[in-house]
């Protein structure tokens, strides 16, 4: 199984808006398997739902997680770095997660 690549993921988001349902699910999806972290999929459909019109935050924090995780810095699941992430972002944003 081949990651998808964050451009991938971009692509799918710009159809959001015009099929809400399951492009957003569509988008949950794609999230969960570049984070190889399906448990989290009632989490990651929170997020996208909250960060509807702030895509481009998600895809911020899902290339840092990449990055952290591929340095092997922090000792951590992927999941748990873009959870750590995203928060941050949401907070200035003021988006209660």
């Amino acid at each position: 199984m081949t990651e998808k690549s964050i451009a991938e993921i971009l692509n799918s988001v710009c159809a959001i808006r015009k099929e809400p349902a399951h492009m957003r699910e569509s988008l949950v999806q794609e999230i969960a398997q570049t984070l190889n972290d399906h448990r989290s999929v009632p989490f990651y459909r929170i997020v996208v739902l909250k960060f509807s019109g702030h895509e481009d935050v998600i895809f911020k924090c899902l290339g840092l997680t990449k990055e952290t995780a591929e340095l092997s810095v922090v000792k951590k699941t992927r999941g748990a770095i873009f959870t750590h992430l995203i928060k941050k972002e949401a907070q200035k944003l003021n988006i209660h997660l």
